[in-house]
């Protein structure tokens, strides 16, 4: 499901933080992955970010940044790097028991770069 569709099935109130909270994801890995000082590299991390709205990985990320600040975990507490991992990978581990890959994974098995980038900021 994309992103834009998420937050059209979205409550009324809650669509504009869902769309924030999508740029925010973008923005969070754009910071930790692009060098400020390479100009071409960032333009060229921007035109990705501004079409890759469908991919799975920035919903991950959204709820990612929801645990750790509290919004959706059960403490209501701000949370580790850690526990916003666990509770991402807990939830993926869902997909495969669904008929439907584990959306943290690239097409080599291995974890998502933003997400392992996400991760360790």
């Amino acid at each position: 499901m994309s992103t834009e569709k998420i937050v059209e099935n979205a409550p009324p109130l809650a669509r504009d933080a869902l769309r924030a909270d999508f740029l925010l994801a973008q923005k969070t890995v754009a910071t930790g992955v692009v060098p400020s000082r390479d100009k071409k590299s960032q333009q060229a991390w921007d035109i990705w970010c501004s079409i890759n709205t469908n991919d799975p990985v920035t919903l991950l990320q959204a709820f990612g940044l929801h645990w750790r600040d509290g919004r959706i975990s059960p403490s209501r507490d701000l949370n580790q790097a850690r526990s916003v991992e666990d509770a991402i990978r807990l939830v993926c581990q869902k997909f495969p028991s669904l008929g439907s890959k584990d959306p943290r994974l690239d097409e080599t098995g291995k974890q998502n770069f933003c997400l392992r980038r996400m991760f360790s900021a």
